[in-house]
Protein backbone atom coordinates (compact mmCIF):
# COMPACT_ATOMS: atom_id res chain seq x y z
CA UNK A 1 0.00 0.00 0.00
CA UNK A 2 2.86 2.55 0.95
CA UNK A 3 4.63 2.22 -2.60
CA UNK A 4 1.31 3.17 -4.00
CA UNK A 5 1.47 6.56 -2.29
CA UNK A 6 5.37 7.10 -2.61
CA UNK A 7 4.84 6.33 -6.33
CA UNK A 8 2.21 8.62 -6.83
CA UNK A 9 4.16 11.24 -4.74
CA UNK A 10 6.78 11.05 -6.72
CA UNK A 11 4.86 11.40 -9.97
CA UNK A 12 2.45 14.39 -9.07
CA UNK A 13 6.04 16.38 -8.61
CA UNK A 14 7.65 15.09 -11.55
CA UNK A 15 4.21 16.53 -13.74
CA UNK A 16 4.74 19.70 -11.48
CA UNK A 17 8.04 20.70 -11.86
CA UNK A 18 8.19 19.21 -15.33
CA UNK A 19 4.95 21.69 -16.33
CA UNK A 20 6.23 24.24 -14.52
CA UNK A 21 10.08 23.76 -16.39
CA UNK A 22 8.51 24.40 -19.12
CA UNK A 23 5.98 26.90 -19.16
CA UNK A 24 8.57 29.63 -17.42
CA UNK A 25 10.94 28.71 -20.42
CA UNK A 26 8.04 29.45 -22.94
CA UNK A 27 7.63 32.60 -21.11
CA UNK A 28 3.79 31.29 -20.38
CA UNK A 29 4.21 31.84 -16.40
CA UNK A 30 6.04 35.18 -15.57
CA UNK A 31 8.22 36.74 -12.87
CA UNK A 32 6.23 35.45 -9.77
CA UNK A 33 7.37 34.40 -5.97
CA UNK A 34 5.50 31.03 -6.07
CA UNK A 35 6.87 28.69 -8.88
CA UNK A 36 10.05 28.85 -10.80
CA UNK A 37 13.66 29.57 -10.70
CA UNK A 38 13.26 32.21 -7.63
CA UNK A 39 16.67 34.28 -7.01
CA UNK A 40 17.01 37.88 -6.33
CA UNK A 41 18.74 37.73 -9.80
CA UNK A 42 15.69 36.01 -11.52
CA UNK A 43 13.32 38.39 -9.74
CA UNK A 44 15.20 41.48 -10.24
CA UNK A 45 13.61 41.64 -13.96
CA UNK A 46 11.80 40.30 -16.72
CA UNK A 47 14.52 39.92 -18.90
CA UNK A 48 16.52 37.87 -16.06
CA UNK A 49 13.43 35.69 -15.69
CA UNK A 50 12.97 34.48 -19.19
CA UNK A 51 16.52 34.32 -19.74
CA UNK A 52 17.44 31.85 -16.66
CA UNK A 53 14.41 29.93 -17.40
CA UNK A 54 14.54 29.71 -21.12
CA UNK A 55 18.47 28.31 -20.43
CA UNK A 56 17.21 26.28 -17.29
CA UNK A 57 14.12 24.35 -19.27
CA UNK A 58 15.74 21.32 -20.85
CA UNK A 59 17.18 20.55 -17.39
CA UNK A 60 13.66 21.13 -15.14
CA UNK A 61 12.08 18.76 -17.44
CA UNK A 62 14.22 16.28 -17.29
CA UNK A 63 14.20 16.47 -13.85
CA UNK A 64 10.65 16.21 -13.79
CA UNK A 65 10.56 12.92 -16.29
CA UNK A 66 13.31 11.27 -13.93
CA UNK A 67 10.44 11.72 -11.17
CA UNK A 68 7.74 10.69 -13.23
CA UNK A 69 9.81 7.49 -14.12
CA UNK A 70 10.67 6.64 -11.06
CA UNK A 71 7.31 7.39 -9.70
CA UNK A 72 5.89 4.78 -12.20
CA UNK A 73 8.67 2.68 -11.14
CA UNK A 74 7.90 2.91 -7.20
CA UNK A 75 4.07 1.57 -8.15
CA UNK A 76 4.89 -1.19 -9.96
CA UNK A 77 7.46 -2.51 -7.53
CA UNK A 78 5.49 -4.48 -4.18
CA UNK A 79 7.95 -3.96 -1.79
CA UNK A 80 7.08 -0.93 0.11
CA UNK A 81 11.42 -0.43 1.22
CA UNK A 82 12.93 -0.72 -3.10
CA UNK A 83 9.71 1.22 -3.68
CA UNK A 84 10.56 4.22 -1.41
CA UNK A 85 14.72 3.86 -2.27
CA UNK A 86 13.23 4.41 -6.14
CA UNK A 87 10.75 6.96 -5.20
CA UNK A 88 14.01 8.83 -3.18
CA UNK A 89 16.06 8.14 -6.27
CA UNK A 90 13.43 9.95 -8.33
CA UNK A 91 13.52 12.74 -5.88
CA UNK A 92 17.08 13.17 -5.34
CA UNK A 93 17.16 12.76 -9.56
CA UNK A 94 14.60 15.48 -10.19
CA UNK A 95 15.76 18.20 -7.70
CA UNK A 96 19.66 17.71 -9.00
CA UNK A 97 18.57 18.57 -12.56
CA UNK A 98 16.81 21.44 -11.62
CA UNK A 99 19.47 22.43 -9.61
CA UNK A 100 22.07 21.93 -12.49
CA UNK A 101 19.55 24.38 -14.58
CA UNK A 102 19.20 27.01 -12.57
CA UNK A 103 23.10 26.94 -12.27
CA UNK A 104 23.02 26.62 -16.02
CA UNK A 105 20.71 29.20 -16.38
CA UNK A 106 22.52 31.85 -13.89
CA UNK A 107 25.81 31.67 -15.85
CA UNK A 108 23.83 31.49 -19.54
CA UNK A 109 22.61 35.41 -17.76
CA UNK A 110 26.26 35.92 -16.32
CA UNK A 111 27.94 35.47 -19.94
CA UNK A 112 25.26 38.17 -21.56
Amino acid sequence: MQHYVFGTIIVLAGVMIAVVGRRTGQGKLGRNRKAGIRTATTLASDEAWLTVHRAAEPWTIAGGLAMIICGLAALGIQHNGIAAVVAGLGALLGAGLSIIGAVVGHSVLRAR
